[in-house]
């Protein structure tokens, strides 16, 4: 019967572990904490180096009590010039000091400098 009793509880405490860890917060990014581009622009910059353009969305938070679905929000447009699209984010990150979040991009455009130009 003591084996039993040592099984029972060796059980539920790998139950119960395998609970807590499997259901934490590490990682969720808080809102906050997020830049949410809506549109992204590429041209020429000097040098022949890409200049990124981001529209970067900015809700309108802590303005309770309207429930419509049409809420207003205020955008801010930042340009930086890069070697690649992906060091430009990241000198945004840093920049901005939230992550930058593509999700919610619905633009992209492209120069037509940029799009003629062959390498």
């Amino acid at each position: 019967m003591n084996y039993k009793v040592q099984k029972f509880f060796a059980i539920f405490i790998l139950t119960v572990l395998l609970i807590v860890t499997s259901s934490s917060y590490y990682g969720i990014q808080g809102i906050d904490n997020l830049a949410y581009v809506v549109a992204i622009g590429l041209d020429v910059g000097k040098d022949n180096a890409l200049k990124l353009s981001l529209q970067i969305s900015i809700p309108n938070g802590g303005e309770g009590g309207s429930s419509s679905s049409a809420q207003s929000s205020s955008a801010v447009v930042n340009s930086i010039e890069c070697s690649s699209i992906s060091t430009g984010i990241a000198l945004f990150n840093s920049y901005l000091g939230k992550e930058v979040n593509l999700s919610h991009c619905k633009v992209l455009v492209i120069s037509e400098e940029l799009a003629s130009k062959r390498n």
